[in-house]
């Protein structure tokens, strides 16, 4: 089965979610997008996901100087 939750919590969504489905604000050119991201794992899993990613974009764009 499947269950659809909203919540803040953390804790509960650690232990409660196998996959996510994140809808965040992006700000592009002075314009806010909303990116729709999937995830398969909890939410701690999802948070070092994002810093992981986030660390390599910024150097990317370091190299690219």
């Amino acid at each position: 089965g499947c269950a659809m939750v909203i919540s803040h919590d953390r804790y509960f969504l650690d232990r409660v979610c196998t996959h996510l489905i994140a809808f965040e604000s992006v700000l592009k050119d002075g314009v806010h997008e909303t990116k729709v991201q999937w995830f398969e794992g909890n939410y701690s899993e999802y948070l070092e996901f994002k810093a992981h990613h986030k660390k390599r974009e910024k150097e990317m764009v370091q190299n690219e100087t």
